[in-house]
């Protein structure tokens, strides 16, 4: 039997259909004018209860052989799951070939909603989008590796201009933006209005401060954790405290509580670390993710490490 055949179907059909719900869950969403916000928490805690029923699902049939598959990564150098089909599924001959197959069937089921799991909070923008213009959203998908991740494709780029007033167009188009969103959630005509100049100056910059930072990628703040962990001098050669006050604001809410839950070789924000830059194989990301980190650098102002990551980056 090829297992790596059965394994793939389940995964790739369990990743279509919670595609499937998900956009006709934020369609009746709309429906109901929800807010977005609402909607994203639902999603997320429907999807984390689905992925945990799968895991008890593998645990009981076989503990160790659940525990082999979630090691893949740690015990082989490659092809981890044809490798662990190789040598650890085949050896579980107290088995039944029928368990087996649930087993190779479940875990499909179960990594596509880890995929999904992952892959949502890192494209959810999209989907936000997407719902305020309320089109669109046949472009949306959740299978998909990080430098294909919808967010930074050209329809996207097209969506924000359409759904951003001003979209980086002016120096302060993003607290136009918010300025109007906030209106027209408020559901006051005025919010129909361009905001003028008085108004600007009353919003608040620390809303504009914590918009902007939730807009750097999951992938720059990785990136800017792994040269923090590189550096080989005292870290106060690079960074005063309070530049290490502000590099540690501009990673908050980077990692999840997996960390205390899960074996290491078993997160993927882990294997970024480790592997760097080289985890995303295409050239283009690569240099999209180190211009990305010197530009949020050198906008907060933190030029000494911005120079070492300049000299030092992989």
């Amino acid at each position: 039997m090829d297992y790596n055949d059965t394994y793939t179907t389940f995964f790739n059909n369990t990743i279509n259909r919670t595609e499937k719900k998900i956009l006709a869950f934020v369609k009746d969403s709309k429906k109901n004018n929800t807010n977005f916000l609402r909607i994203s928490d639902e999603i997320k805690n429907q999807l984390g209860k689905k992925e945990k029923q799968f895991q008890d699902s593998l645990i009981k049939i076989d503990p160790e052989l659940y525990k082999s598959f979630k090691n893949r990564f740690r015990d082989y150098d490659s092809d981890y799951l044809e490798s662990f089909f190789e040598h650890e599924l085949v050896n579980k001959s107290e088995l039944p070939s029928p368990i087996l197959r649930r087993f190779v069937a479940l875990s499909g089921i179960y990594e596509g909603l880890s995929r999904a799991i992952e892959n949502f909070p890192n494209s959810d923008e999209f989907l936000k989008v997407a719902y305020k213009l309320d089109k669109n959203y046949e472009y949306y998908t959740l299978n998909f590796s990080q430098n294909e991740n919808p967010i930074y494709s050209k329809l996207f780029n097209e969506m924000k201009k359409e759904f951003y007033e001003g979209f980086a167009e002016e120096s302060n188009w993003e607290a136009k933006a918010l300025l109007n969103l906030k209106g027209e959630e408020k559901k006051e005509k005025s919010s129909k209005l361009s905001p003028t100049n008085k108004e600007l100056e009353k919003f608040s910059d620390q809303d504009l401060l914590e918009t902007t930072l939730k807009e750097i990628s999951p992938e720059v703040k990785l990136f800017l954790i792994r040269q923090i962990n590189l550096l080989k001098s005292p870290i106060n050669k690079y960074l005063s405290l309070p530049e290490l006050m502000k590099l540690l604001r501009i990673l908050d809410g980077t990692l999840d509580s997996s960390i205390f839950q899960k074996h290491p070789s078993n997160i993927t924000e882990y294997r970024k670390l480790i592997k760097g830059l080289e985890f995303y194989g295409n050239r283009n990301t690569k240099n999209k993710i180190k211009s990305d980190t010197i530009k949020i650098l050198e906008k907060y102002d933190l030029k000494r490490f911005k120079d070492y990551v300049l000299l030092h980056s992989k």
